[in-house]
């Protein structure tokens, strides 16, 4: 017969994954914003690590404001995008919000937290995906198209 574990050893052998967010944030010519960050090569949209006890959505509130100085509201889940452990990155569920598109008078609110990175820009959909890294390359479309369409991608890379 097998040992009972305890709540605390079942628990505490469960895998371990990390988990992201990030918007999806649109001029009202449908460009989308882009931040550079400094910590490593290359474009990423507005987002990070899902911090303990906070949920996705949160996560990417709290990610928008600390990067680009913007308060959003009714922001809507597009995709979940589930990579697989490679090499020394872990195992990752992302979380991706659409932001809307911001009026002129939200944009002009904008600033760059410089302790994270160094340029962010508005750019079409068509250039983010050369400039963003793979995993947001290949989600982009997925995104773009549930945005269109009104529902949620679920992708697996």
């Amino acid at each position: 017969m097998q040992k009972l574990l305890s709540d605390e050893e079942y628990f505490g052998n469960l895998p371990k994954k990390h988990i992201g967010a990030g918007v999806l944030i649109f001029n009202r010519s449908h460009q989308l914003l882009i931040v550079k960050p400094s910590y490593k090569d290359g474009w990423s949209i507005p987002g990070g690590g899902v911090d303990i006890d906070e949920t996705p959505m949160i996560a990417a509130l709290r990610e928008a404001k600390e990067e680009v100085n913007l308060d959003l509201e009714n922001m809507v889940l597009v995709c979940v995008e589930y990579t697989t452990k490679k090499g020394i990155k872990p195992e990752t569920l992302q979380f991706i919000f659409y932001g809307g598109e911001l009026e002129e008078n939200e944009i002009s609110k904008i600033f760059l937290n410089e302790n994270e990175h160094s340029e962010l820009k508005f750019v079409e959909v068509s250039e983010a995906i050369t400039l963003l890294n793979e995993r947001q390359q290949y989600a982009m479309p997925f995104c773009i198209e549930a945005i269109k369409n009104k529902n949620t991608a679920y992708i697996e890379l």
